[in-house]
């Protein structure tokens, strides 16, 4: 299986999303440019279609709601956490994606994986730039509101895939 690294121009982080359900653990793997976080020599895609048929491709679907249950991955994918003898990793059909940047994973977020069945939601938002919370507004709210126009736009795909602890 080929391996790749991340692009230093993506970032993944995770979160916490808040469902009617309960709390579910996520990660958001998101770039400034308009790329596939897969391809080993990345080019801008030519709009949000372009990456719903590369999602697609790969078993992740179309995200209208990452609060409401979001899908399994149609083929098999896995997000293996850090430690300190090996890097982060996203594992699908296509290769292994090596995050070298470790994600700041919690003992919260840990311990949502683990009540999940080591499932998490993964999300890909493509062309985004998460700003710096503006006076008087959460650091939640500023990035809700990027997510959202992300969403509207048609540039947030992803899944419910497996975690490996």
């Amino acid at each position: 299986m080929p391996t790749a690294h991340l692009s230093p121009e993506y970032v993944l982080a995770p979160v916490r999303l808040d469902s009617d359900k309960g709390p579910l653990p996520g990660i958001v793997l998101h770039s400034p440019t308009f790329t596939w976080p897969f391809d080993p020599d990345p080019y801008v895609l030519s709009g949000p279609a372009e990456l719903v048929v590369r999602a697609h491709q790969v078993g992740l679907w179309s995200i209208l709601d990452p609060f409401a249950p979001v899908p399994d991955a149609d083929q098999t994918w896995t997000f293996r956490l850090p430690n300190p003898v090996r890097a982060a990793a996203l594992t699908g059909p296509s290769g292994v994606l090596v995050i070298e940047r470790p994600p700041k994973i919690n003992a919260a977020w840990w311990s949502m994986a683990v009540t999940q069945g080591a499932r998490c939601t993964l999300l890909i938002v493509a062309c985004v730039r998460f700003p710096d919370a503006a006076a008087g507004e959460s650091r939640a709210a500023a990035a809700a509101a990027t997510l959202n126009a992300a969403l509207v736009d048609g540039r947030v795909v992803g899944a419910s895939i497996a975690v490996e602890f």
